[in-house]
């Protein structure tokens, strides 16, 4: 199964699987995420979509401001991550409401009475986005029309047009820089390649005034008043987010986001599934 059909079909299997999942009470006033890497994407995602109540990602750093009304879940693909694990910790002494979404591993191994939801295992932990996010969508009562379609020429076209350039990645507006992170981290892990991402209008604020040379990617749905009055400064590669919703564009812009990781990785003689400093790391870490 080639890259794009994989992804579509873990797309389609994590709809399916989410179908019995019910929309939770609405008894909470915060919504906090713990998780990182892959596992930390669905908070950065819905931290994106501007909802009635406030959403935070937590990394190793859990807010103090956390009480028994703060909705935690708590993500980690393996079930294993030391810094989730330590968070897990923190949060059940402070709010009862609480959701685990693992593959396994120690965290889906806990004894106490909350609510689990466990995803198909063997897959990376980026692969696994939307075993991870969409059972988040579906209690939060988050709905989305997106369906992913065939995009191997373009994304081709976009990682020829990049390959060997040192690459920036813009997100158009605030609510789109969760798309601008996840192409970084995609293109760090699958195509070995640096990458800086930024968003309007913060990065006129600052960054504008940068003269080094750089391939710059446009994330947008549709140009504002800020892009236009700055793209001659940067002559952007345009990617248009495309959908009649802000999740819809988000999914959008990650699904190709990661197909040109794939084929960057390819065209740069990468293994996209390997990540032997990671693993490096991981194991001196245990």
């Amino acid at each position: 199964m080639d890259y794009e059909k994989r992804w579509r079909s873990i797309f389609e299997d994590a709809k399916e699987s989410v179908s019995n999942i019910k929309k939770l009470k609405a008894n909470y006033n915060k919504i906090v995420f713990c998780g990182l890497g892959g596992s930390g994407m669905p908070g950065e995602i819905l931290s994106s979509l501007n909802l009635d109540k406030p959403v935070f990602v937590a990394r190793e750093m859990l807010p103090k401001w956390i009480d028994k009304r703060t909705l935690c879940f708590v993500i980690s693909y393996s079930g294993n991550t030391k810094e989730t694990l330590k968070l897990y910790n923190q949060v059940k002494k402070k709010s009862s409401k609480i959701v685990i979404i693992s593959s396994g591993g120690k965290l889906l191994n806990k004894k106490e009475n909350i609510k689990k939801i466990k995803v198909p295992e063997n897959y990376l932990p980026r692969e696994s986005l939307p075993y991870l996010l969409l059972p988040v969508l579906k209690m939060l009562g988050i709905s989305f029309n997106f369906k992913p379609k065939k995009l191997e020429n373009k994304a081709k076209a976009i990682a020829k047009k990049i390959e060997g350039k040192n690459i920036v990645i813009y997100a158009g507006k605030e609510k789109f820089k969760s798309v601008a992170f996840r192409w970084q981290t995609q293109l760090n892990e699958n195509s070995k390649k640096l990458v800086h991402w930024n968003y309007y209008p913060e990065l006129l604020h600052n960054e504008v005034e940068a003269r080094d040379k750089r391939t710059t990617i446009l994330l947008d749905d549709k140009e504002n008043e800020f892009v236009k009055k700055s793209k001659s400064f940067f002559n952007p590669i345009k990617i248009k987010l495309e959908g009649k919703k802000t999740i819809d564009k988000i999914l959008h812009g990650i699904y190709f986001g990661d197909l040109v990781s794939y084929y960057l990785a390819e065209m740069r003689g990468f293994d996209y599934k390997k990540t032997d400093r990671i693993d490096k790391i991981k194991a001196k870490s245990i």
